[in-house]
């Protein structure tokens, strides 16, 4: 389970072009997967309904925009380089949790910018 997103005090961002204080963000966060325990997807269907209970998951973003980014099918882990002016954060997962030995590739890459509390979305690996 990986989530990146802003925090409000409502729970709720606010919509293109203004909102109410509620609706403002206050603070970022990022959750990183473990890589060796089951994800929500794999514990709810197991191997045959895994990849679309992720996929159902993965939507949540649309009907939660202060979600900035979702992915429940992948196993992994976070990296966060903390500097004076940004924070960097990347969340890394192998290519197979099957395997002993396994490459790993860049999921997604965030920025959030010092005294900014909104989640940049930089791309993947």
């Amino acid at each position: 389970t990986f989530f990146a997103g802003n925090v409000t005090p409502s729970g709720r961002e606010a919509p293109a072009g203004g909102g109410t204080p509620e609706q403002t963000a206050v603070a970022t966060e990022f959750v990183a997967g473990s890589i060796t325990s089951e994800g929500i997807a794999d514990r709810a269907g197991g191997d045959e309904l895994r990849d679309q209970i992720a996929l159902v998951l993965d939507t949540s973003t649309r009907t939660n925009p202060q979600i900035k980014y979702s992915n429940q099918s992948s196993k992994g882990y976070g990296v966060l380089e903390a500097r004076p002016d940004e924070l960097l954060v990347q969340y890394k997962a192998p290519r197979t949790v099957r395997a002993p030995q396994s490459s790993l590739f860049t999921l997604q890459r965030f920025r959030v910018a010092s005294g900014v509390a909104n989640v940049e979305v930089l791309g993947g690996g």
